[in-house]
């Protein structure tokens, strides 16, 4: 395997035709990295794609997902056949595209497999990318995923309160701002989404000739 991240690959804005591979250089990304541009040119794509590589080059991830949208990079399927994909179907959204819960997950399997095929990629790559990481889904303020308390003890400290004024205020800052957020925001659960029911990964990341994929 390529030491390098495999992010897609070059392309031709003329023809749209893909040519050779993109790969970054895992120590430009020692420090910090931004990923910026214009709504829909791909940058939820591009991150989900370095996630990946650094996965599969078995480099911890710590992942901070507001949106709820990173959990579905769990559905790693050992086998890319109809049977696989079909516990993940939405029969309704089956039925207005006129099949049946098998025709669709049928369609679903041929497409990412050919979508994977044109970036070089198959069955062996998600295997490596599903054996390579030990994945945990915390959900703070609920039980969908393994709870988190995001919040400190709130038991008196066992200290007097003038020997440390200065930190003990931080603390007490840090927690009613915390419980102030928790309130006024609702999370979205883990959505159980089939992937019949988005737009194939490749096209998520290919679309309007970006050269960027991913393995799921």
């Amino acid at each position: 395997m390529s030491s390098g991240l495999y992010l897609g690959k070059q392309v031709d804005p003329a023809t749209g035709a893909l040519g050779a591979r993109l790969e970054l250089d895992p120590a430009d990304l020692l420090t910090h990295g931004l990923v910026v541009g214009m709504t829909g040119s791909g940058k939820t794509g591009l991150a989900i794609v370095l996630v990946e590589e650094l996965l599969r080059q078995g480099v911890p991830v710590v992942a901070i997902d507001p949106k709820g949208d990173l959990a579905n990079l769990l559905l790693l399927f050992d086998h890319l056949d109809a049977g696989s994909f079909e516990p993940w179907i939405d029969p309704e959204t089956a039925r207005r595209e006129g099949k049946d819960v098998k025709a669709a997950a049928a369609a679903a399997a041929e497409a990412w497999r050919k979508g994977l095929a044109e970036w070089g990629l198959g069955e062996g790559d998600i295997a490596a990318l599903k054996k390579a990481h030990d994945p945990v889904i915390f959900t703070p303020g609920s039980t969908a995923g393994t709870p988190l308390d995001v919040l400190q003890s709130l038991d008196a400290p066992a200290v007097p309160f003038d020997s440390a004024a200065e930190d003990f205020r931080d603390e007490i800052q840090a927690i009613v701002s915390g419980s102030s957020a928790s309130c006024t925001s609702r999370p979205t659960p883990c959505s159980r989404r089939p992937p019949s029911s988005s737009r194939p990964w490749w096209r998520r990341r290919g679309a309007r000739g970006r050269a960027t994929r991913s393995t799921i």
